[in-house]
């Protein structure tokens, strides 16, 4: 599944008819589904607020967060809506499903953790905006704050395992392999054991780090606000190479296909290297 943010002020049926076949479409207000034919959409619905994160599906069930301060859940055939959870704030990160329960945060300060049916199983609060996509590998969530902490908490119960300062806002963390990866204002990746938060390694860029990384043949793929692409090893965080563009890295996750990286910049190219 591929996702897109559109101008506001861009006609659906103009994103539909000249840039979009067999994909999902997201735009402000509007979440899309759209058919094999450039111009027979099967379905769309419109909320109240910005779509700012990806949607997730499950079980034929769409879910997303929007700048409405509303979490949805509608359905993948027909759009129709299921059910909307509330929360005091905008929702701008993509969710995480583990089980039966959804992980989202808000910038309520609160990541929440809703069941499939739109029940709310349990809140955490922290001291800033939660932005940050949750990760989880199924016993824990993991997530950042705008707090300058990342936190692990129970995926069962929401009790606090453990938390990790940085000295900037936390918007990136993500699990892989019992690490967990954090990406912070103060211009440097963590990597930290998923069991007990202890730090392993850290690596210093030259800007704020907002992009999701990917993983790959022991590999870490990441870009910065400093133009720069990095390629990392995974257990010692030590640097394999780096690739300058002409702008920042888009914090979208890069893809590693048959040992090519494919990424964004802000400079208007997309690359593969």
């Amino acid at each position: 599944m591929r996702n897109y943010i559109s101008k506001p002020d861009m006609p659906i049926e103009t994103i539909i008819e000249e840039q979009f076949s067999d994909v999902e479409v997201i735009r402000e207000q509007y979440i899309v589904r759209v058919k094999e034919s450039k111009t027979s959409v099967a379905w769309g619905i419109k909320v109240g607020g910005s779509i700012e994160g990806s949607p997730i599906v499950k079980d034929g069930v769409v879910y997303f967060g929007a700048c409405d301060k509303n979490f949805y859940a509608v359905s993948a055939e027909d759009g129709k809506e299921l059910w909307r959870f509330r929360t005091n704030d905008i929702i701008q990160g993509s969710p995480a499903i583990a089980g039966e329960a959804i992980f989202f945060g808000s910038f309520d300060h609160y990541l929440y953790a809703v069941s499939l049916e739109g029940k709310e199983l349990w809140r955490f609060r922290t001291n800033g905006p939660v932005a940050s996509n949750p990760a989880t590998d199924g016993k824990a969530v993991y997530f950042g704050s705008k707090d300058n902490n990342a936190y692990a908490v129970s995926a069962a119960t929401g009790k606090e395992l453990w938390r990790f300062s940085t000295k900037g806002p936390v918007i990136v963390v993500d699990v892989s392999g019992g690490i967990v990866f954090i990406g912070s204002f103060d211009h440097n990746v963590y990597a930290v054991s998923a069991e007990n938060g202890k730090k392993l390694w850290r690596f210093a860029t030259g800007d704020i780090v907002e992009g999701y990384p990917a993983f790959s043949g022991g590999k870490m793929f990441f870009g910065s606000i400093d133009e720069n692409f990095y390629c990392l090893d995974f257990r010692t965080g030590k640097l394999v190479w780096k690739f300058k563009t002409n702008n920042c890295v888009s914090c979208y996750r890069p893809l590693v296909h048959d040992r090519i990286v494919y990424f964004t910049s802000r400079d208007n190219n997309m690359y593969a290297v």
